[in-house]
């Protein structure tokens, strides 16, 4: 088999083991810059995009995307055996912290993890998974983790991550991008426009929502006054010259501008975290055909979203593996809902087979991949018949000669 050693001289084996496209620049310097343009254009820095989620339609959508991951089973292969079962006891109860904590790598581009662990009954488990503020950490572009303690303890360098304490989840990162893709940044304009155009609609309502009174009045002071003491905030008088009091009120129209604005914006949040707008509010414009195929849009983001939690979960095995000295079994995350008739049709085909062979389905098989529970299950009694009652049986039957003799 062909390997770096077999290829040549030591200068090709050094080439070949180092990297040599780089930024040259770059290479002098310790920390990297965030490369996210809208966030320099914003001129705010990745972790104050938290305030983002203080928009109640971001909130929705975030709520959405990640409840939909949080609800999907997960499994570790093969999980039968000891060392499956292990894990599996191990991992149980944060399980659902660990996939709130990886999905904030979609939002910021990346999240930590920091791996509490204890010693257990049959060897080190896990006390906690203690989410980390993203403003402590940097990524690098080696996929290695820089802390920056906030005591300038660790200088301008940073200080080294071990990769077994620490879980790092990087969205989409690349070379010139390390710290991954945030979907926040991208809202940053269109929920402020959206806050902005909240407080200029209440103004123009505070000011033209109330009818405006017109008064062309012989004592114009005295009219305004009485007018005040009614309630009417808004009140234009003038002196009548011919003598006759004139008063008109003018109801100020409301305007459709602002609506279109917080529709349109409104669609645009959704359609970047859900992939859809249609989920929530068909409207008159919409169908049940159309939603369910934007539905299977926001799918596509469920599934992405499946494999990020799926390869730090795999990283997490991986470090209780390693702190255990176990074999890392998979991590497996996968929803088989909607599957049952199709698994049930192809079942009913392949037991025979199954039986043939001398082989059968577990119980197991059943609670896993049909959502049947435990005490659903209930063993079938085949009664087989008494010896004793076949004999009898027989010795009572006619013989059929004596009967044709009859």
């Amino acid at each position: 088999m062909t390997n770096i050693e077999t290829l040549g001289m030591k200068p090709q084996r050094k080439l070949l083991q180092s990297e040599i496209a780089v930024d040259k620049m770059l290479s002098f310097i310790t920390t990297i810059p965030d490369p996210d343009e809208l966030l320099q254009k914003a001129g705010i820095k990745r972790y104050q995009l938290r305030q983002l989620e203080l928009d109640d339609e971001v909130s929705q959508c975030k709520d959405t995307r990640v409840e939909a991951v949080v609800a999907t089973p997960w499994r570790l292969e093969p999980n039968q055996n000891r060392v499956g079962k292990f894990l599996t006891s191990i991992l149980e109860p944060h399980i659902e912290t660990l996939k709130r904590g990886v999905i904030d790598a979609r939002f910021y581009g990346y999240s930590v993890f920091e791996i509490i662990y204890k010693q257990v009954e049959k060897g080190v488990g896990i006390d906690r998974l203690s989410l980390k503020p993203i403003e402590w950490f940097q990524p690098m572009r080696d996929g290695t983790l820089k802390f920056f303690p906030n005591d300038g303890s660790g200088g301008t360098e940073g200080l080294d991550c071990d990769p077994i304490k620490f879980l790092l989840t990087v969205c989409n990162a690349t070379y010139k991008n390390p710290f991954g893709e945030s979907l926040l940044s991208r809202l940053y304009f269109p929920v402020t426009w959206r806050r902005e155009g909240w407080q200029m609609w209440l103004q123009f309502l505070e000011t033209f929502g109330e009818p405006i009174i017109l008064g062309q009045v012989r004592n114009y002071k005295d009219f305004v006054e009485a007018m005040v003491a009614q309630g009417v905030r808004s009140t234009v008088a003038w002196e009548s010259i011919d003598g006759e009091d004139k008063v008109q009120p003018i109801t100020a129209s409301t305007p459709g501008e602002f609506d279109r604005l917080e529709q349109a914006i409104l669609r645009r949040i959704q359609k970047l975290i859900l992939g859809q707008t249609l989920t929530s509010d068909v409207g008159s414009n919409g169908s049940y055909a159309v939603a369910a195929i934007h539905n299977e849009v926001r799918n596509d983001k469920r599934r992405a979203d499946m494999r990020m939690v799926q390869r730090t979960g795999q990283q997490l095995v991986n470090n209780l593996a390693i702190v255990n000295g176990l074999e890392p079994p998979k991590f497996v995350m996968a929803d088989d809902s909607g599957l049952e008739m199709s698994r049930a049709q192809r079942d009913s085909i392949l037991l025979p087979v199954l039986a043939g062979s001398g082989l059968r389905f577990t119980r197991g098989y059943f609670t896993d991949r049909f959502d049947i529970s435990e005490e659903d299950l209930e063993e079938k009694v085949i009664e087989t018949p008494d010896p004793v009652d076949e004999v009898t049986h027989n010795e009572v039957m006619p013989d059929k000669d004596n009967l044709d003799d009859n």
